[in-house]
């Protein structure tokens, strides 16, 4: 199967960049029926609550140590991105599917 059209096939949906809100999310079902949400933004802007340490294991978000290493890197001028991530299984995303029945998606 070709990227492409795997992609195209488990795509939800898909938010275009917002210079407003200041990020662009999307939402994929993974072969195995979890369904992911990556947002891609503004650090500032996302609602982080934790992070992955140089091992790539889950910590606590550390605000203040973030926006240092932010600060710095402004100063630097270089623009700041963050990428946000979370998963629902099947069952999971269905109950929300339910819940929100009014969102639209591609897959319906």
């Amino acid at each position: 199967m070709d990227y492409q059209t795997s992609l195209k096939d488990s795509l939800i949906y898909e938010v275009p960049f917002d210079p407003d809100f200041k990020y662009s999310s999307t939402c994929v079902r993974l072969e195995d029926g979890r369904v992911r949400l990556l947002v891609k933004g503004a650090a500032e802007k996302l609602d982080i609550s934790e992070m992955l340490d140089a091992e790539g294991e889950k910590i606590p978000f550390d605000k203040e140590a973030f926006e240092a290493v932010r600060l710095g890197y402004s100063k630097q001028c270089f623009r700041n991105i963050s990428i946000a991530i979370n998963e629902w299984s099947a069952e999971e995303w269905a109950a929300l599917e339910i819940e929100h029945s009014g969102f639209d998606t591609i897959d319906q």
